[in-house]
């Protein structure tokens, strides 16, 4: 049963550890040694849906983080490039950097 129970929730390593151990006590035991083939058998890594889930709003959290904080940047660097800058060429460097909302 406790088999069965680490196989459904995902811990492979331990059921395959219990598994291996029941055929050294029992050699000709069929359902561990079926459980083996198909442990064997399955693909090595297994993502659970709620785990990319997870990942995907990670990702997303970070990517809008950075977004914000280059805006924010931006933003305080037109600001305060206006008020320092004067004449002709202060007006050329801003202009092509920081646009103005009209």
């Amino acid at each position: 049963m406790d088999i069965v129970y680490r196989l459904e929730y995902g811990n492979y390593q331990e059921a395959e550890m219990h598994l291996r151990h029941t055929l050294e006590l029992r050699p000709r035991f069929q359902p561990a040694q079926d459980a083996l083939r198909q442990m064997e058998a399955a693909p090595a890594t297994q993502l659970h849906g709620n785990t990319v889930f997870i990942i995907i709003v990670l990702v997303s959290c970070v990517l809008f983080s950075i977004l914000s904080t280059l805006e924010s940047a931006e933003t305080d660097d037109c600001s305060s490039e206006g008020g320092r800058l004067s004449g002709r060429s202060g007006s050329r460097a801003t202009r092509g950097r920081c646009r103005r909302s009209v």
